[in-house]
This record gives C-alpha cells, sequence and structure tokens, in this order.
C-alpha cells in the first residue's frame, strides 16, 4: 500500500482518506450501518459519493423505499401532487433524488464487478481516470478505489503567485510565493506594490498624501493615497437657477451639475389630476388639492379611493366584496381590505405522517407547520426513546453512549474498548488471595488427617499450580491495543493507530484562527480545541489539553471610512475611533479641532462652547442654548414675548416657551373703552354732518343747472323766430325783382327774334317760353336751397 502511495507527496487529508478506505475495503472489518452486518467482498455495495460510506445494495434499497413521499396539495384543495422522490445518506444525511437500482465498480465503469482476491473488492481493476478535483486538467491514476481521489502527483512547471519566477512542483501544490518584492503597479495611482509575492490581487496603495484636497476643494487632510479622491461631508449649498432651492449634493467637483430643483418639471396635485403652470406656482410652493376625487388604485388592485385629493397614501379599501377564507371553506361578506380566516380546522396530516394540523383556517396551498411534538418512538438501541421533534421516516441512531466495563465487570474501561486480559481487578486479585488462604487451609487439614505430618512440614504446603495460574498478576489493565483513526494534535490529518498510542503533531502549520479573527497560526502543528468540522465521522479527537497560540503581530489592515492609517495591532471586532485632530463642523455651524473618531457620533467634543444662536422654528427667536446636538426645539424657548388683554389695553410679558396667558381686562379698560365709545360717536356725527351738507350742495347745484338750460331753450327759440322773419322779409323783398327780371328776359328775347310775328315766329316763341321757364325754375331752386339751409342753421 505504501508503494502504491509513495508518488504522492504531502499529508492530505484527501489521501490519508483514500488510504484508510482502501484498507478496510481490503481487511474486511467494515460494517453496513443499515443492517450492522459486516460487508463481505462478495456482497453488492452502493457508496455514498459525500461522505464515502459503504451501504448493501438491498439495504439501501429498503432505506430509500422507507423514505417518506413527500406531497404538496393543490391550490383548491381538490388533490394532491406528489413530489419527486427525495432522500438521505444513512450516515452524512446527504440528499439524493435517484434509486440506487445498479451495483457498479467504484470509478463507475463496470456494472456487477466480478469478485477477484487479487484486488481490492467491489472494483474493475482498471484505472479510476475520474477527473481530479480542484480541476487541473488531469484524471486519477490509480486503480478503481474507493473514497476521494488522492491530489494530483503530476510534476508541472508552476509560476509564483506575482510570476517572477518558475518551478517544478507537484500539480496540487499550486502556485507558490518566490519570497520577493511583488513590485506590480497598483491601479490608480501606479505605485508599486511593496508587499512579499503574496496570492490574489494586490492591496491598496499605502502610501500617505499630505494635504490631499477633497473632491470640492473645501478641507485638506492627510490622506491615504488609496483613498483619494475623498469626498467631505459638507454639502454643496449652491443657490439653484431657481433662486428658491439650494444644492444639496455632498462634495461634489465644479464640473459635475449641481442637484435637480425639487420643484423643477412638470408638478400635479396629489391625485394627479390638476397640473398647474410654472407661472402659476413656483417651484418652493406645494401644489394644493384639486378638491376632485383621488381615483387612485387602492392596494387591493380591485377598487379606487374615493376620498378628496389628500396627501400621503391612501385609506384601505372598504368596499363590501363577497371572500372565502384562506381555506376556500367558508364565504362572506367582508371589507375589501380586512383578511378573512373562518373557525374550521384543518383536517390534514403534518410531514410527521402521524398527527392532524387542526389549525384554524389553513390554506391548502401552504403546507401545514411542521409538528411540535416529541417522536418518543423506541430508538434501534432497545433502551432508549428518540428525543427528537415529531418527523417522518425513521429515526437517527440513539446519541447517547454507555461505559465499556472490564471483563469482571469491576472496572469501566475510559477509550470506550473492551479490555482483552483477564479480569485484574484489585477486589478480585483481594478475593482469588481469601480464597487461596481457604485452600491452603484445607490442604493442610487433609494432610494432617492423613499422613500425621509434622505441623512444620504444613507449612511448605502450597494451592497446586492450575490454581494460581488464574491469579492475575498486575492490577492495572494493558495498553489497549485496538485500531482507531487518530487526528494529529492539531486535527489536520489522521493516521490508524493503536488505541493507547501517544498523540503526534504533524509537519504542517497549525491554521488556527487567531484572536485577531483575520490571520492564522503559523507554527508547527501543536494542540488546540479542534471543532468538530474539522474531524470526520469516526475520528477519534487527540485527547491532548490544548494550548493558546500565540498573540497576532501583524498591524491591523482594516480601512477607517475617514482614510487615517491604523496605529493599533490587528484586532477582533470594530477598531477603536480615530485619534487624529481634525476640523470639523460643530452643532451650531461653526469650526472646532476634534479627534477625527467624534465626527462619526454625537458627543461634547462637537461643541464649540459658545452660544448656539440657530433661527428656531415656529417662534423665530434665536437659540440662547450652548452649542448643543439634536433640535432646538427639544427644549421650550426661553424668549420673552408680550401678550395683550382681550380688548388690547393691558400688556404683559411672558416666555415663549410658555403656555402665553392673556391679562384679564379692569378699571384701565373699562376707562379705555368709554374714551374709545364717545370718540366713535363723535366721529359718526360728525360723518353723518358731512353727508348732509354734501347732499344739500349737490341739490342746489341740480336746480341752478335745470334754471340755466331752461334760460338757454327760451333764449334759442327766440333767436330762431327772429331769423325765420328776416328770411321771409327778405324773400318778400326779392320777389318783385324777380318777377321784373323775369319779364325782361322775356322781352329781350322777343325784340330779338327777327321772325317776330311772321308764320315762322310760332317755333321762335315756343323756343323763348321755354328758355325763360328753365330761368325761373333755376331761379327758384336757389331761393329753395337758401331756405333749406337756414332751417338746418336753425335746427
Amino acid at each position: 500500500m505504501d508503494d502504491v502511495f509513495a508518488g504522492y507527496s504531502g499529508s492530505d487529508v484527501g489521501l490519508e482518506r483514500t488510504k484508510q478506505l482502501v484498507e478496510e475495503a481490503c481487511g474486511g472489518s467494515q460494517s453496513c450501518l443499515v443492517c450492522l452486518d459486516l460487508l463481505l467482498a462478495t456482497d453488492p455495495v452502493w457508496q455514498c459519493g459525500t461522505c464515502y460510506a459503504l451501504v448493501h445494495s438491498q439495504c439501501i434499497l429498503q432505506w430509500v423505499s422507507s423514505a417518506p413521499r413527500k406531497v404538496k396539495h393543490a391550490d383548491d384543495g381538490s388533490d394532491f401532487n406528489v413530489l419527486p422522490l427525495e432522500w438521505a445518506c444513512p450516515k452524512c444525511r446527504a440528499s439524493y433524488d435517484s434509486v440506487p437500482d445498479k451495483y457498479t465498480c467504484f470509478c463507475g465503469a463496470v456494472e456487477n464487478p466480478a469478485h477477484d482476491p487479487w484486488i481490492t473488492p467491489h472494483t474493475c481493476g482498471s484505472k479510476c481516470i475520474k477527473e481530479l478535483e480542484p480541476a487541473c486538467g488531469h484524471a486519477c491514476v490509480l486503480q478503481c478505489h474507493p473514497g476521494p481521489c488522492p491530489p494530483c502527483p503530476q510534476m508541472v512547471a508552476t509560476s509564483c503567485h506575482c510570476g517572477a519566477s518558475k518551478r517544478t512542483r507537484r500539480c496540487n501544490a499550486g502556485p507558490f510565493s518566490c519570497e520577493a518584492v511583488c513590485g506590480k503597479a497598483l491601479a490608480g495611482c501606479g505605485h508599486p506594490c511593496e508587499r512579499v509575492c503574496h496570492t490574489g490581487p494586490c492591496p491598496p496603495c499605502e502610501a500617505v498624501v499630505a494635504d490631499a484636497a477633497c473632491v470640492c476643494g473645501r478641507e485638506q487632510m492627510l490622506r491615504a493615497c488609496a483613498t483619494l479622491p475623498w469626498q467631505c461631508e459638507a454639502v454643496c449649498g449652491e443657490e439653484l437657477s431657481c433662486g428658491r432651492h439650494a444644492c444639496t449634493k455632498v462634495c461634489h467637483s465644479s464640473s459635475e451639475p449641481h442637484s435637480a430643483c425639487p420643484g423643477a418639471g412638470v408638478r400635479t396635485c396629489p391625485c394627479g389630476k390638476s397640473r398647474p403652470t410654472s407661472e402659476a406656482l413656483a417651484c418652493d410652493e406645494a401644489v394644493p388639492t384639486c378638491g376632485d376625487t383621488c381615483g387612485k388604485a387602492l392596494e387591493c388592485g380591485l377598487h379606487t379611493c374615493f376620498a378628496f385629493c389628500h396627501e400621503g397614501p391612501c385609506p384601505p379599501c372598504d368596499e363590501l366584496v363577497s371572500k372565502k377564507c384562506e381555506c376556500k371553506a367558508t364565504v362572506a361578506d367582508m371589507p375589501c381590505s380586512e383578511p378573512f380566516r373562518c373557525s374550521r380546522k384543518c383536517a390534514r396530516m403534518r410531514s410527521c405522517g402521524r398527527h392532524v394540523c387542526k389549525a384554524k383556517c389553513c390554506p391548502p396551498s401552504v403546507p401545514c407547520k411542521p409538528c411540535t411534538r416529541t417522536c418518543e418512538r423506541m430508538l434501534r438501541c432497545g433502551n432508549h426513546k428518540c428525543g427528537a421533534p415529531c418527523h417522518d421516516g425513521p429515526c437517527f441512531p440513539c446519541p447517547r453512549s454507555v461505559t465499556v466495563s472490564c471483563a469482571c465487570g469491576a472496572e469501566q474501561v475510559s477509550c470506550g474498548h473492551e479490555c482483552s486480559a483477564p479480569c485484574h481487578h484489585p477486589a478480585t486479585i483481594q478475593a482469588w488471595e481469601v480464597h487461596v488462604d481457604t485452600l491452603r487451609a484445607e490442604l493442610r487439614r487433609d494432610a494432617a488427617a492423613a499422613a500425621e505430618v509434622d505441623e512444620r512440614l504444613l507449612g511448605t504446603l502450597d494451592v497446586p499450580a492450575e490454581y494460581m495460574a488464574q491469579v492475575p498478576v498486575s492490577p492495572a489493565c494493558p495498553p489497549c491495543s485496538a485500531r482507531v483513526m487518530r487526528g494529529c494534535v492539531g486535527g489536520h490529518v489522521a493516521t490508524e493507530v493503536a488505541c493507547s498510542a501517544p498523540p503526534v503533531a504533524c509537519a504542517n502549520e497549525c491554521g488556527a484562527e487567531l484572536r485577531c479573527g483575520h490571520h492564522t497560526c503559523t507554527q508547527p502543528c501543536h494542540p488546540v480545541a479542534i471543532a468538530s468540522d474539522r474531524l470526520d465521522h469516526g475520528m477519534a479527537e487527540s485527547r491532548v489539553a490544548p494550548q493558546e497560540c500565540p498573540p497576532c503581530t501583524a498591524a491591523c489592515e482594516a480601512r477607517r471610512r475617514c482614510g487615517h492609517p491604523h496605529v493599533d495591532a490587528c484586532h477582533r471586532g470594530e477598531c477603536p475611533p480615530c485619534e487624529v485632530y481634525v476640523q470639523a463642523e460643530c452643532f451650531c455651524g461653526g469650526r472646532v479641532v476634534v479627534m477625527c473618531g467624534d465626527r462619526e457620533s454625537p458627543s461634547t467634543a462637537l461643541s464649540c462652547g459658545q452660544a448656539c444662536e440657530r433661527l428656531r422654528d415656529g417662534c423665530g427667536h434665536l437659540c440662547s442654548r450652548v452649542c448643543h446636538p439634536g433640535e432646538c426645539n427639544d427644549v421650550a424657548c426661553e424668549g420673552l414675548v408680550v401678550v395683550r388683554c382681550r380688548c388690547g389695553a393691558t400688556k404683559a410679558s411672558v416666555r415663549c416657551g410658555e403656555v402665553p396667558q392673556a391679562p384679564t381686562c379692569g378699571e384701565e379698560c373699562r376707562a379705555v373703552a368709554e374714551r374709545a365709545e364717545t370718540a366713535r360717536k363723535a366721529a359718526v356725527a360728525q360723518v353723518l354732518t358731512e353727508r348732509a351738507a354734501e347732499r344739500a350742495a349737490r341739490a342746489t347745484a341740480k336746480a341752478e343747472a335745470k334754471a340755466r338750460a331752461r334760460a338757454a331753450a327760451k333764449a334759442r327759440r327766440t333767436q330762431e323766430k327772429r331769423e325765420a322773419e328776416a328770411r321771409a322779409a327778405k324773400a318778400a323783398k326779392a320777389e318783385p325783382r324777380v318777377n321784373s327780371a323775369v319779364s325782361s328776359v322775356q322781352r329781350r328775347y322777343q325784340g330779338e327774334n327777327p321772325f317776330a310775328g311772321g308764320k315762322k315766329s310760332l317755333g321762335l316763341d315756343k323756343v323763348c317760353n321755354a328758355k325763360v321757364g328753365a330761368v325761373a325754375a333755376a331761379v327758384l331752386g336757389i331761393v329753395i336751397m337758401v331756405w333749406l339751409a337756414a332751417t338746418t342753421e336753425r335746427k
């Protein structure tokens, strides 16, 4: 066996586990975990892929068949849906979902492998060729074997962590450290890494930059290079374009835009129906409610809010609907927002399969709650009952332990193995001595009676040899020779040794977690308190008192938010507050010099000791307290305010934070009231007098205006009459002149006519008469036009 594993190096637990399982399979000392019978080399077996326990194939089939099949109730409670099969390994409880109905070799290449006494039982004799873990591209070169594949033994060229050197090493060893400085350029700053060749990415740069300015340029401080650029805690506060709000971003560069105005964009009323324009509502004014019905969808998703447009969340839905209870058995009219549970008890079985649920209104789509009773079934040991909560399937093995005694039953063996030596307890030895003395007395009595030997010879008589051979030689048990898997004192590897063999230390480093919680112990393997997860099942723990690992000497590598370096050693838990003195803003807005750690939590160190003088909300007074944390309104205002009585004549000064009580009215208030009433009456009388004088003046002015209007109308009529008479007289005077003019015209035409009195004079007379008539008509028209013009001027 040692020659087979000679090509492997190291003390890996997987290698030791494989060797142990191969030896157990070849030795024939393994027992089935189900039937507890020995596993013979010719028996078909099944191997767990997690803990590598071997079980008879028939036994594992019985184990799988006894596993309960879980069911799931349908939503309407009408039928059941059987869930896929799921069972667990009898040893490690690893979960499986398929039935192991085939007997294969350990590598899985051959079904029903034939028994060969020259190879490991239950194997095919061929190479395992399984892919090694962790995956390296190589396959296992061992013959088909039980348990995990050992680490990869191939020799490959491996680079160190930083890639500066290469060495030929075992494939399972992986990269190594060349112990040289890493020297890689760090991301961001370009400084070289100063750590020794290490695994993983390079740590942040540990260089310190003096007077490093924040993004906004307001503060400067000593900062680690890895924390640049950094932001201070100051709010920008620059006025936005609206002129009513300020930027709320914390420490940003000038190239970065300011925060958006909280009132920018389209705003609506709380219900979303009214949209006032930007000209109608400023950005710092809240949009008022529109007075319409809210109409938002409620949480039920079926109804809408009937309340008026309002701020905040909508009230619960009060719409009456027909609802089914959670178990779908009862229907009733209930408010939509209220859950409905009936009092019907669930009749389904709990997950244990033994007890009824009996919970009120149990939803059919949800599994019933786990059973709260105790199992109380008799365990396979026949002496104890299962104390676990009620469950389905077989019970776990009995967790209790019993004490194994010596063959005589008088002494208890501490290791748990039976003592193979004859009974040798001191009480038994004393009983044997009494028995031997009794035998001596009987032999003396028989010899004296038979041969009458001299009494001096009786002292030489002794117990026969067959009796003395049964007398124990030593009261102590011999060293226990039972073979057990014993781990090293540090819990790294396990080897098969005699039960009485002393514990040993392996060649590995301790690896236990130090008190700091961040590093492990680098000393050689030494006794430590071994956790249960570091021991394989069945591996005996080393019975050595644990020793405390040395304290961690590394520096604390945690990064503070402030960026200041640590000066403390590596430790567990949170780092102590930073003790670097920096400038910070006090509670009232001033500047103080405090320790950096005091900025993270409110304390008296951030108080400047001066008066707060912040503007209090509500009253408008300045806070008179010493610079303090929290709101100023937490303490009542001590400023003075003036209160007056009901009539306003009496006043008094009270503290702003006290409940103001107005002074009561007295004699002075009544005198003031009487004087005010007298002044009021005098003012009323004066107003009435002035109004009467105004009415009289208006009546007089109105009468005078009417008289002037009548006189003007009379004068106008007289003037028109005179003008009419003058025109009539003028027309009478002009009439004779017109008539004489007409006559002269007629005579002129008649005198010039050479044909007058002849036969052709008739035509000429007619022409002359026509011309005279035309002239007369023209004159008459002129007269009429003059008369019409005069009439129009008169009107």
